[in-house]
């Protein structure tokens, strides 16, 4: 939840204006480096580690900083991680030898942590709902690296590589300063904790964290160690200058910091999986087409002549494919983060780092691989083969491990829309009902007006008495009308408040509920609408009225409000008897396909279950409904009966939840004894670990109606009474 809208948004404008700084001063090497190369006559290899240097400190850091930041709040740790880098920024303007240049380098990678810092500070003033759009901002400060390719190649021009690493310090002053000035600190942001650094790095065991390791290590990896090499890519490949080779570079580089901020609203919007996934594809395509080398093709021919053919990529579809690579890369960055923070809200900073870091160690090899493959085979489009391997095999990987979660979901969300289509199934039997009730009034009051209308439909001030005298026919009435045989109105409108001349003389004979009544048919209830002007939901009833002979002399129209109409027949109201849902076939047939996946809230079921059963007993639950499978519950409070709250598992398992509901005395309505809830819950959790296959996805328990929900595996759905539930045994559920 945002704890202040103007204070969230200013953290997150200074946020990513100083992550944004700092990462033009993590990869300045790509800019200085290459005078520095000429300079010190280095070798490829020489020249990858020297701009991979810095990368790797930012990358070792991130782990440590984001721990930091949850303890201590990210607004002191972001200044202290800029004041650290400003003074060996500086002196790298004078040093002369490589090993200076390699040390110097360690202590400015330092600004690479940022990333750790900024996304946990950022992220915890904005809700998950808004989290990954903010997030999406805060990361597209990757577009830093952009500002190098512009500001740093005109300042080596104007004052030589010396003087670049100076002004970035005297910036970087500027940035601190201006950050401390407008950024905020919440003490509740903080994770507050006696738990050992020891004790945090348990979450390296989750394989959860490793998945996320992997998307990023290739989509940020590869972005940095690209950065960081295609301005001399553009230099030896297509013979530039090196301020028309930034530039280009640049096309690359900024877009793919920019649209992060897409790449966080499209995984708000459809889900972190769906956007990685085609992020991978993508850059599979465009890595092959950029993986193929100059090639020149020659063909002798029977003529004895010999052809030459040149095979290649130009500088405009290079640079059109790299821009497309960049873009793919950048949503990529953001759907990592997006599910990231969905997934560990808690140790968001711990989570980050370590994602971070694996982002950066490829950040930090692949210059070095980039620069080895070049001295081996002398072919510059060796650095996009060796991306395209790796493309290749997370494919492969990513199908392994996020492609069968998104499957059980996928058959999940199958079965609950299937369970929702036959929940509507049984309401519209309801509403089918209502209306033949009430269409039957209708029409009996109807056609009293329409005999009545007959004698006096030329005379409109007769028509109009009339009219006015057969009101009281009409309950619940909201306008009455005339029209002609052609669908004119001929009539104002009558309503409870008066009389309503601005519809006289409209033509209605287009209106839906006017459909077949010109042929013949005596009286037409409309379908359910909302009204044109006031937006509200809406019938309305048409009958005709006839002469003498049976000719069509007109139409009686009334509109009527659906929120006033009574009810005529029986209200919707579920079955207490036991259901069973049994789904598609199709999803069923899947079944041992899948196996059970140990969630968070599995870890910690005991403390859950417990607060859950306290809630109802003693804070005004009536209705709560465990998501085991996806860390979640929904619960209906006795004051609050026509809404439902979801509470997250770091909700369930915080005793302070229960200052969020006021105490009570357990509901004097519900038929569940108090102490059978806990049998209840109890057989939740057996259900939910008996077996791998087939396992309980969602329970519920209603106290007030004594009912049981059960949400399986094996796409089945059941609901029964809580003591027919508690007489079943292991048996009934699994077979022998």
């Amino acid at each position: 939840m945002i704890a202040n809208n103007r204070q969230a948004v200013s953290v997150l404008t200074m946020s990513t204006m100083a992550f944004s700084a700092c990462f033009a001063v993590w990869v300045i090497f790509s800019i200085i480096g290459i005078p520095i190369k000429a300079l010190l006559d280095l070798s490829d290899t020489q020249f990858g580690l020297l701009i991979a240097t810095p990368i790797l400190s930012g990358a070792l850091l991130r782990l440590p900083v984001g721990i930091l930041t949850d303890r201590y709040g990210g607004r002191k740790v972001f200044a202290i991680l800029l004041l650290s880098i400003i003074v060996p920024l500086y002196l790298v303007g004078s040093a002369t030898q490589y090993w200076q240049f390699l040390v110097l380098g360690l202590f400015v990678g330092v600004s690479g942590s940022s990333f750790a810092v900024g996304v946990t500070y950022t992220a915890k003033w904005f809700p998950p709902a808004r989290r990954g759009l903010a997030m999406g901002i805060f990361g597209a400060g990757n577009a830093g690296a952009a500002l190098t390719n512009f500001a740093a190649p005109a300042l080596l021009l104007a004052w030589g590589w010396q003087a670049v690493p100076k002004v970035y310090a005297l910036v970087i002053v500027v940035v601190v300063i201006v950050f401390w000035l407008f950024t905020y600190e919440d003490p509740n942001h903080r994770r507050v904790s006696k738990v050992s650094f020891k004790d945090q790095l348990v979450l390296l065991r989750d394989p959860r964290i490793w998945k996320y390791c992997q998307y990023y290590s290739l989509v940020f990896g590869g972005f940095v160690g690209l950065s960081l090499w295609i301005t001399k890519y553009y230099v030896n490949e297509y013979q530039l200058d090196l301020t028309t080779a930034a530039l280009l570079a640049s096309i690359f580089v900024l877009p793919s910091g920019i649209v992060r901020a897409l790449g966080g609203w499209l995984s708000d919007r459809y889900g972190a999986y769906i956007v990685t996934w085609g992020v991978m594809w993508v850059s599979w395509v465009c890595l092959f087409m950029l993986a193929y080398p100059q090639t020149v093709m020659n063909i002798k021919v029977i003529s004895g002549e010999d052809w030459n053919f040149d095979v290649g990529l130009n500088i405009w579809v290079f640079t059109a494919l790299l821009f497309v690579l960049g873009i793919s890369w950048g949503l990529g960055k953001a759907s990592v983060f997006k599910g990231l923070a969905d997934e560990y809200p808690n140790d968001l900073g711990l989570a980050s780092g370590i994602v971070g870091l694996a982002g950066g160690v490829g950040g930090f090899l692949l210059p070095i691989m980039f620069g080895a493959l070049i001295d081996i085979t002398r072919v510059n489009s060796s650095v996009f083969m060796l991306l395209y391997g790796a493309t290749s095999v997370s494919l492969i990987l990513v199908y392994f491990t996020f492609g069968k979660e998104h499957q059980t979901e996928a058959i999940q969300h199958a079965k609950d829309k299937i369970e929702d289509e036959a929940v509507l199934h049984s309401m519209d039997d309801i509403v089918a009902d209502q209306r033949e009730a009430i269409k039957e009034s209708m029409a009996r009051s109807l056609r009293t007006c329409a005999q009545q209308l007959s004698p006096v439909m030329k005379d409109q001030v007769a028509l109009e008495a009339k009219l006015e005298s057969l009101t009281w026919t009409l309950e619940h009435y909201k306008s009455i009308y005339v029209m002609n045989a052609k669908g004119i109105q001929i009539s104002t409108n009558l309503t409870p408040e008066g009389r309503d001349d601005d519809q006289l003389g409209r033509n209605r004979s287009q209106r839906p509920y006017m459909k077949n009544m010109f042929t013949g048919q005596d009286f037409k209830l409309s379908d359910s609408y909302i009204s044109k002007n006031k937006r509200r939901p809406s019938l309305t009833a048409i009958h005709a009225v006839r002469g003498n002979v049976d000719e069509l002399v007109g139409f009686v129209g009334v509109d009527y409000d659906l929120r006033s109409l009574p009810r005529k027949g029986a209200s919707f109201s579920g079955s207490d008897e036991k259901q069973q849902l049994e789904g598609d076939l199709s999803i069923r047939a899947g079944l041992l396909l899948q196996q059970r996946s140990q969630s968070r809230l599995d870890d910690k079921i005991d403390d859950v279950l417990t607060l859950m059963e306290v809630l109802m007993l003693e804070h005004g639950i009536f209705h709560g409904k465990i998501h085991f499978s996806s860390n979640r519950a929904t619960v209906w409070h006795l004051e609050e009966p026509c809404n439902y709250h979801i509470l997250t598992v770091d909700d369930l398992v915080n005793p302070a939840i229960c200052l969020a509901y006021p105490s009570q005395p357990y509901n004097r309505r519900a038929i569940v004894p108090k102490q059978e809830i806990k049998k209840v819950f109890d057989e939740f959790k057996r259900l939910r670990f008996t077996d791998d296959t087939i396992y309980l996805r969602a329970g519920s328990l209603n106290i007030c109606n004594g009912m049981v929900g059960l949400n399986f595996s094996c796409d089945s759905t059941h609901y029964m009474q809580y003591d027919e539930f508690l007489e079943k045994d292991h048996k009934f559920w699994l077979g022998d």
